[in-house]
């Protein structure tokens, strides 16, 4: 067989299997994650829909509805989930008549504080030459009633406070309350992936993260 016979027999063959992985790639399902990048917009109209639906009915906002939008997927987008936040809720409130918009921003308001604001609770980060160190004081809360969750983008801490009472009045009594709360905060943009070490005690939680260095 002459050389110009063989090129053009491997180039055939070549073509032969380009063609066939084309057809084996087309045919393929959209992964969750391809699909979750195109369906977000329609996901944001369904959402500010929603919101004006229950607004124009005069219907409460429920944590839930936003719970629902802004989950895991949001926060394990590629780009600042936290602006995006605020991005979203100026352009949902530019959409709505003066009544609608004091019930939107307070239901928004109440929600944020709930979910990302950490206010009554007392939160610190500090930084040494090798870690960056966020500690949370939160009375009540030991390993027992907390969950901590973290990702690239964000940190994610569920837990449940306890309140007992003893009462001694003519009869002694014990009452017993809880609340759960679930909350959402940035990633250290000097913290290094993946390496987040939580110890938790009675009142305390720390997260310990080693800290980048100027070539990472």
């Amino acid at each position: 067989m002459s050389t110009k016979t063989l090129y053009g027999v491997i180039g055939l063959l070549l073509i032969a299997c380009l063609g066939q992985a084309y057809y084996i790639y087309s045919k393929k399902p959209a992964s969750p994650l391809a699909a979750s990048r195109t369906d977000w917009p329609s996901r944001t109209d369904k959402l500010q829909q929603d919101v004006r639906q229950k607004l124009r009915k005069g219907e409460a906002l429920q944590p839930a509805l936003f719970d629902d939008f802004f989950n895991d997927e949001f926060f394990g987008r590629r780009f600042n989930p936290f602006a995006e936040m605020e991005r979203m809720h100026r352009q949902m409130a530019e959409m709505f008549r003066e009544s609608e918009k004091l019930q939107f921003d307070d239901s928004w308001g109440k929600w944020f504080s709930e979910r990302i604001g950490m206010g009554e609770f007392k939160t610190a980060i500090s930084r040494t030459d090798k870690n960056v160190v966020l500690a949370m004081t939160i009375p009540g809360v030991d390993g027992k009633n907390a969950d901590i969750n973290i990702n690239n983008d964000r940190i994610k801490i569920s837990f449940t406070i306890r309140n007992v009472q003893d009462k001694k009045d003519s009869v002694a009594m014990r009452s017993e309350t809880s609340q759960s709360y679930v909350k959402i905060m940035p990633f250290p943009d000097d913290a290094v992936p993946g390496t987040a070490k939580t110890v938790m005690d009675k009142h305390t939680i720390i997260i310990t993260f080693d800290k980048k260095t100027n070539g990472q």
